[in-house]
């Protein structure tokens, strides 16, 4: 009886160290960012990162600037996968309304640079565009 316990024993652990283990991202993102949007309609815009990294969920603040808006605040959300694929959002908010907006989407992060595409909405239309950045520490 004892040799069957320890079997079984055995055979659970095996059976659960099979499981999927989620593969951390083996790309860090934290630190300052530097960088440039277009989306169409508009004049390129610039912005700022400041992102902090657990596991691969991406978080920061941002300061952008377009057209005739400076010093717009936002806020980061990401989550990096393995591939070094990072889904994102960037909430923003700009004017004396304020007119609240969000770029959605995804960039190629690769050795302190990163770069893709988005589409978003503010309180006056919908857009896409692109984003690139480079890490600056």
């Amino acid at each position: 009886m004892v040799k069957r316990s320890a079997g079984y024993l055995l055979l659970l652990l095996l059976v659960s160290a099979c499981g999927d283990s989620p593969t951390k991202p083996s790309t860090s993102v934290a630190g300052s960012w530097q960088g440039n949007f277009s989306s169409d309609g508009d004049e390129p815009g610039t912005f700022t990162l400041q992102l902090t990294q657990s596991g691969s969920n991406v978080t920061g603040s941002a300061l952008m600037a377009q057209n005739e808006f400076t010093n717009v605040p936002g806020t980061w959300a990401g989550t990096l996968n393995p591939s070094s694929m990072m889904q994102f959002t960037l909430n923003y908010a700009f004017g004396p309304q304020p007119c609240q907006g969000v770029f959605a989407g995804t960039v190629n992060v690769s050795s302190g640079t990163f770069e893709g595409s988005f589409s978003g909405h503010n309180c006056g239309r919908t857009f896409t565009g692109t984003i690139r950045a480079t890490k600056v520490n």
